[in-house]
């Protein structure tokens, strides 16, 4: 469903330049929202429209936990970014280059959402450099260990490192970018990743039941 684009060409070129950002980008919006679409928003546009107006809302009139931004290459941003307009997390995040947003909300353990986008960066590396070929397997392997119980206080400094190294030291710009998913849930929820380590607890009761 390509929602919003019929109500840019409907009002016309002067309302398109008129645009609050000037200018538009189709957008993928998913996630735990009532109606998944893409949509053509102004630039201007902040992310709290995106989710309310185009795509309905939160299911379940949950709470947003998070907002991934930029799909395979972006990650998950604070909650608070759903007031940032789309222009200025272009800016900041240009690297992410995608244009797809997914509303995450309370039942999802970041924990497990970083595991699953280490074992796509490992797909998604050729292997043609080293960086590429040891550093997302290293991470998967980090990142299951602190799931499953086994986590040790320095991993997140591990995984940081690993990072940094990819970036200054893979062969091609993907190499470079396609831990950022891991990167920015650390960054960004580094409480999770530490109450998983140290008190073996899972606020989402995903990697184990609340107790």
């Amino acid at each position: 469903m390509l929602d919003g684009a019929c109500r840019q060409l409907a009002n016309g070129p002067k309302a398109y330049r008129g645009l609050k950002g000037g200018g538009t980008r189709v957008v993928s919006m998913g996630g735990k929202v009532k109606r998944p679409c893409l949509a053509e928003a102004s630039l201007g546009a902040p992310l709290d429209e995106l989710i309310y107006e185009y795509a309905g809302g939160m299911l379940r009139k949950s709470e947003i936990k998070a907002i991934h931004f930029g799909g395979a290459f972006g990650g998950p941003l604070r909650p608070g970014a759903k007031r940032s307009s789309l222009r200025s997390l272009y800016s900041r995040y240009g690297s992410a280059c995608g244009s797809q947003i997914l509303a995450v909300d309370q039942s999802t353990c970041l924990v497990q959402w970083s595991e699953y986008f280490a074992g796509l960066a490992e797909r998604l590396c050729c292997g043609a450099c080293v960086p590429g070929r040891l550093g997302p397997p290293y991470v998967l392997r980090v990142l299951s260990r602190i799931r499953a119980g086994d986590g040790r206080p320095s991993d997140l400094d591990e995984i940081e490192a690993t990072v940094d190294l990819m970036k200054e030291a893979s062969l091609c710009p993907q190499g470079g970018k396609v831990l950022n998913p891991v990167f920015l849930s650390i960054q960004n929820f580094k409480k999770e990743f530490e109450e998983h380590i140290v008190e073996h607890r899972c606020a989402a009761g995903v990697c184990w039941p609340p107790g």
